[in-house]
């Protein structure tokens, strides 16, 4: 799941990618070119844009089930709703005004100009929704990267917290060895004495 969550992240930034660098380049072109350029456009945001996205969108929903650990961390729902909002994003701001500008603009390189002023407009829609697509992309990279990274941190340091408190702590004073009580040591001498006749006075 997470190699198939991978592979649609980079494909649709890489469609975004693909889009903008082709509605620019677009500008000032002949106006058969510049439909010729719209057909890919589109063609790209078919093909590659939408698969990719939702290809992001299940795999991480199914990683979420599979792994009921992702159930209750916050970053993983915050990204599932970015991830849904994308969607809906590159469906009415992309895929819908790449849709119309291709239109448009075959109907212009065929001689028909009369809906040519209503390009520039459709086309600045499609650009904007690019860029808002593009930043909530490496918004939801980010998220991914360093939610999980500082959760091994902190981990890491309540692990090692205990080790760090036991070697900060002084080590407690050894008690001191008791007293050897003084005891009279028997020498042959007294020993002698003690067994040696009373006289008795008379």
């Amino acid at each position: 799941m997470k190699f198939l969550h991978e592979v649609g992240t980079v494909g649709f930034a890489g469609a975004v990618c693909a889009q903008l660098v082709l509605s620019l380049a677009a500008d000032g072109r002949p106006p058969v070119e510049y439909a010729v350029m719209r057909s890919a456009i589109l063609l790209v945001s078919e093909w590659m844009l939408l698969p990719s996205l939702l290809l992001v969108l299940l795999s991480g929903l199914l990683a979420m089930v599979a792994h009921t650990a992702y159930l209750s961390a916050g970053w993983a729902w915050i990204k599932a709703v970015l991830t849904v909002l994308v969607l809906e994003g590159t469906l009415f701001s992309v895929q819908g005004p790449a849709q119309t500008a291709a239109a448009i603009s075959a109907k212009i390189a065929a001689g028909d100009e009369s809906s040519a002023h209503i390009l520039p407009r459709v086309v600045r829609h499609e650009r904007g929704g690019l860029g808002v697509l593009l930043f909530l992309s490496v918004v939801n990279v980010a998220l991914a990267v360093w939610r999980p990274r500082s959760r091994r941190r902190r981990a890491a340091e309540a692990n090692d917290s205990p080790e760090i408190a036991s070697a900060s702590s002084p080590e407690p004073p050894e008690p001191a060895p008791l007293a050897a009580p003084d005891v009279a040591i028997a020498t042959d001498a007294d020993e002698e004495r003690a067994h040696r006749p009373t006289p008795i006075l008379r």
